[in-house]
């Protein structure tokens, strides 16, 4: 980002699984010396019927990888006309990045996790799938983030 102020766009969605909010932000500097401003946010009411197929298949329901294929589509449709709807609400005239944590579907830190041949089996997974958030919207997403934290040995959460 070549931009002295970067303007940040976050989108998460929670257990609650009633939508998806959006916050934007401008960041300014890096490390010690950066400097967060809150500039607005938008939320953004999941359809009934998705809400109603993403309760399905929370953990410990069983599904088919078919439906979590559709759901992880679904939402990413979601979370892009979000960002969309914050972008004009609150009339952001550049987005330079847009961080998705995406809907958590199962969440299984390492003090949840079973014994298994290698220790503990943890895991976390997430849908919303950035790359259509990122071919809806023009702008880079970075996602990810519970499932770099557990693979640096973090429980995935605050």
């Amino acid at each position: 980002m070549k931009h002295e102020t970067r303007l940040v766009l976050g989108l998460n969605s929670g257990t609650s699984v009633d939508g998806v909010d959006a916050v934007a932000c401008r960041v300014r500097g890096r490390g010690d010396a950066m400097r967060v401003e809150y500039v607005g946010h938008v939320s953004r009411a999941y359809p009934a019927a998705l809400r109603q197929r993403l309760m399905a298949v929370m953990a410990p329901a069983a599904t088919t990888t078919e439906e979590l294929c559709r759901l992880n589509t679904a939402v990413g449709e979601a979370f892009a006309a979000t960002a969309a709807l914050a972008i004009r609400l609150l009339e952001l005239m550049r987005v330079d990045l847009i961080g998705s944590h995406g809907q958590t579907i199962c969440h299984l830190p390492p003090s949840r996790g079973r014994q298994g041949s290698r220790g503990a089996e943890t895991g976390t997974m997430q849908i919303g799938d950035a790359a259509i958030i990122a071919q809806r919207t023009g702008v880079v997403v970075v996602s990810g983030f519970r499932q770099a934290d557990m693979a640096a040995g973090g429980q995935g959460a605050p």
